[in-house]
């Protein structure tokens, strides 16, 4: 065999090769994958665990199933398998230390993938990564803006350090904004971590601004929940005493109004 016939006899079978992998998948696994949260979930986790399921399902594979630690899986949320070497897992642990809260990690292990955060809300931040670095995409608040492709579950070959650039990331919307469920949904997808509910003292604290609903979408993906009102009045003088008692009581009548489950309050002079 000459040698232009071995080049092009290899230049065929690389162009048969890189055709398969561009236009074929492996078959689905034909198990589920376990999903392992700790053995005491904080709510961020267990959400996470449960988007995983909801979107790994959506991309054709078997539905997932959520275990416990110590129980064995395949992929782990702030969790380390027990057979895992202990200077990996001491690698694993300490890899983030003094980070930000919302900083997390993707690492495989002996076929098995370990999503770690500095806090729970960073496992649902290192959950959305992982899916979209199966080609998941959230281009637009609301569930007809995403792109969930047919995708194959990948556990090897991860090794991702993310650390936010800025420690406060978040929108400014008003409570009753229409589709605000979506608008929170959409902020943890793209590791957004504050919404901050713009208010006017005028509107009622309760829920008929909308608050509760704001809270239960909130709670689950563990987004620091602010008020942000125009509380004051033009005067601010503090030998006005009359005015600035006044202030004061208006203060304090308003604070008392707010829910327990508010992180944050921001009070900002009238415009």
């Amino acid at each position: 065999m000459g040698l232009r016939t071995k080049v092009l006899m290899a230049s065929l079978l690389g162009v048969a090769f890189w055709g398969c992998a561009a236009f074929a998948r492996p078959p689905h696994p034909s198990q589920s994958v376990r999903i392992v949260v700790p053995e005491s979930p904080a709510p961020p986790e267990q959400f996470a665990a449960q988007e995983l399921v909801k979107y790994l399902t959506a991309m054709g594979n078997p539905k997932p199933t959520i275990v416990r630690s110590p129980e064995s899986g395949d992929i782990y949320l702030n969790t380390v398998p027990q057979n895992v070497p202990q200077a990996e897992k001491k690698t694993i642990e300490s890899g983030l230390q003094g980070q930000d809260a919302d900083s997390f990690m993707l690492r495989s292990s002996g076929g098995r993938l370990i999503i770690h955060g500095n806090s729970p809300r960073a496992v649902l931040y290192g959950a959305y990564h992982y899916l979209e670095t199966l080609g998941a995409r959230w281009y637009f608040p609301g569930p007809e803006n995403e792109v969930i492709p047919q995708a194959t579950v990948k556990l090897d070959g991860y090794s991702v350090r993310q650390v936010p650039s800025f420690r406060k990331r978040g929108i400014v919307p008003f409570s009753i904004t229409p589709g605000i469920d979506d608008l929170i949904d959409f902020a943890a997808k793209t590791k957004l971590n504050t919404i901050g509910l713009h208010v006017h003292p005028t509107l009622p604290v309760t829920s008929a601004a909308g608050l509760e609903s704001v809270i239960r979408f909130v709670k689950p993906r563990g987004l620091t929940l602010q008020i942000e009102a125009h509380l004051f009045g033009e005067s601010f003088c503090p030998d006005d005493k009359q005015t600035l008692e006044r202030e004061r009581k208006k203060f304090a009548d308003y604070l008392a109004q707010l829910p327990a489950d508010m992180d944050e309050f921001f009070l900002w002079p009238a415009d």
